[in-house]
């Protein structure tokens, strides 16, 4: 087990657990249901078996429980696992097994808390795993190079918008790793089909490595209100998203505006996605002939 009886205690202070190893299924479910998503199988597995893959000095090495880097990253997992362990067991805890079947606690000294209660505890651990979360998420960007196994979850390389940190800018989400952890796929999704199309390969990747001040923002926010739209839209399906569409249309058309009345300072647009209007009085045909066209009806 990676938590002691203490580690639990501290999270659900309660002189009644004495026995750790009641917990240890619980622990190892929570380990494996909630955090790959998160850290990565790989990193889930050696920290399972007690060891960890890390970078020093540009080289991969094996580190161990003891190590201060390990120690380290276990500060911050214990608190998520810890109350993640808690949530898991409350369905199981709450009933007892007796020799004619299933039953609750119940004694002059005891009574069975109510649904109430245990909605609350169980919404208390859960948001204590998801502060606890975001905070891991945190340390693990902050020290990408030396866990070099993570999987990089919460960090966006090549995007438009990289990190929880830069979409926080445009909308609001507390610069919480977790949740970005679940933008990041609409995120890319619409970057390669929507914008991509829009603005073109060559002119998304010269705005990535470039500093633009003037439309890269208006196009990063019209991204990142497209990528919550898709979010809000797999979380509640029937929801009414009008009002972060209208947001979208309306960053996007500003940015659009923008390039077409600054074609020569952005000449990737202007070559690569840009197209004029077409303009009968001056077009010609493949021949060089100029186009006409004939109106026709009745005359008197």
């Amino acid at each position: 087990m990676i938590l002691t009886i203490d580690n639990i205690k501290e999270y659900l202070p309660l002189n009644s657990i004495t026995d750790g190893s009641k917990y240890e299924p619980f622990e190892i479910r929570a380990f494996f249901k909630y955090l790959p998503k998160y850290l990565g199988e790989e990193v889930v597995e050696q920290l399972y078996e007690g060891l960890l893959l890390v970078s020093d000095g540009g080289s991969d090495v094996v580190i161990y429980p003891e190590s201060e880097i390990y120690e380290s990253l276990l500060l911050k997992l214990k608190p998520v696992l810890a109350n993640l362990t808690i949530l898991e067991s409350i369905p199981q805890f709450n009933l007892v097994a007796t020799g004619s079947g299933f039953g609750i606690v119940s004694n002059p000294n005891q009574a069975p808390a109510s649904m109430e209660r245990v909605r609350d505890l169980k919404d208390s651990c859960l948001q204590a795993a998801n502060d606890g979360l975001d905070r891991l998420l945190y340390y693990l960007e902050q020290n990408v190079a030396t866990y070099s196994s993570w999987n990089k979850s919460c960090i966006n390389t090549g995007s438009l918008i990289p990190s929880a940190s830069v979409f926080d800018q445009f909308i609001d989400i507390s610069c919480s790793r977790r949740r970005f952890v679940d933008l990041k796929r609409h995120i890319n999704f619409e970057e390669l089909t929507t914008f991509t199309n829009v603005f073109s390969a060559e002119f998304l990747t010269e705005l990535r490595d470039g500093n633009d001040i003037a439309v890269k923002p208006l196009i990063q926010q019209a991204l990142a209100l497209k990528a919550e739209i898709h979010f809000q839209a797999s979380v509640d399906p029937v929801g009414d998203h009008s009002f972060l569409l209208n947001k979208y249309l309306t960053a996007l058309s500003v940015a659009l505006s923008y390039l077409r009345n600054n074609l020569d300072t952005y000449t990737t647009y202007a070559d690569n996605a840009y197209e004029a209007p077409f303009d009968n009085a001056t077009a010609t045909d493949d021949d060089g002939d100029a186009y006409g066209f004939f109106i026709g009806g009745i005359t008197g």
